[in-house]
C-alpha cells in the first residue's frame, strides 16, 4: 500500500461519490463518447475509482465486452465491484488491486481503449502511467482522458485539490498530444472557475501505413 492508497482508503474513499459523482459525471461522459466505444470491445479504465466511468462503458460494450479496472484502493474497488452487480456487468468486469506504475505486470490484456479519468492529476510517475498504458492500447486504438487543469488556482481550488491529493497544474494531456494520432483537446465549461478538459486520440497502426 502506497502512501496515497492509503489516503484514499481513509480519507477519500466514503466521500468520493457524494461529492464528484454528479459534478464530473457529465465530463466523463463526454470523454466516453468521444472515445467511440463499440460492442464487444475491451476497455482498460485506469485509476478505476468507484467506477463512476463503468456503467456508461457497459452500455456502450454490451455483454460482449470486458472492462478492466485498476485502482489502489481496495476500498474504492469494493465500491466499484458493488456498483457492478447493482447495475448488472459484473460478469464482464474485471478489477485489479495495484499500484498503476506497475501496470505492465498487472495486465494481461491488449486493449481497445483506454479510459482515464481524475487520474493522471493524482497518481505518482503520471507520465510513466501513461507511457504503460498507452502501450497496452492496440495499434488503432483509442484514449480518452479526462481531468482538470487549473493553470492559475485560487486559494479555494488549491483546498479543493489537496482535499483529494491532486496536483491541478499538470498538464496530463500532453503525453497523450505527444503520442496519439488525431489528437483533441477540449475544455468544459469552458469559461468556469473549476474546468475540465477532455483529450483524445488514436494510438498510431503502422499497418495503415
Amino acid at each position: 500500500m502506497t502512501l496515497k492508497s492509503w489516503f484514499y482508503d481513509h480519507f477519500v474513499a466514503h466521500r468520493y461519490d457524494n461529492e464528484l459523482a454528479v459534478v464530473t459525471d457529465e465530463f466523463r461522459l463526454i470523454c466516453i463518447d468521444r472515445v467511440g466505444l463499440k460492442e464487444g470491445d475491451t476497455i482498460l479504465d485506469i485509476g478505476c475509482g468507484t467506477g463512476l466511468n463503468q456503467p456508461h462503458i457497459a452500455a456502450r460494450i454490451g455483454p460482449s465486452g470486458k472492462i478492466v479496472g485498476i485502482d489502489a484502493s481496495e476500498k474504492m474497488l469494493s465500491q466499484a465491484l458493488a456498483r457492478a452487480r447493482e447495475h448488472g456487468y459484473a460478469d464482464n468486469l474485471q478489477l485489479i488491486h495495484g499500484d498503476l506504475r506497475n501496470l505492465a505486470q498487472l495486465v494481461d490484456v491488449s486493449a481497445d481503449a483506454v479510459i482515464a479519468t481524475l487520474i493522471f492529476s493524482v497518481v505518482p510517475a503520471w507520465r510513466d502511467v501513461f507511457a504503460a498504458s498507452f502501450a497496452i492500447l492496440k495499434p488503432g486504438g483509442r484514449y480518452g482522458v479526462m481531468d482538470n487543469y487549473w493553470p492559475k488556482p485560487t486559494l479555494r481550488l488549491w483546498f479543493l485539490s489537496w482535499t483529494y491529493a491532486a496536483d491541478p497544474k499538470r498538464r496530463g494531456f500532453e503525453p497523450l498530444q505527444n503520442a496519439a494520432e488525431n489528437f483533441v483537446l477540449e475544455y468544459h465549461p469552458p469559461d468556469a472557475e473549476i474546468q475540465f478538459y477532455v483529450a483524445h486520440g488514436s494510438k498510431p497502426d503502422p499497418a495503415r501505413q
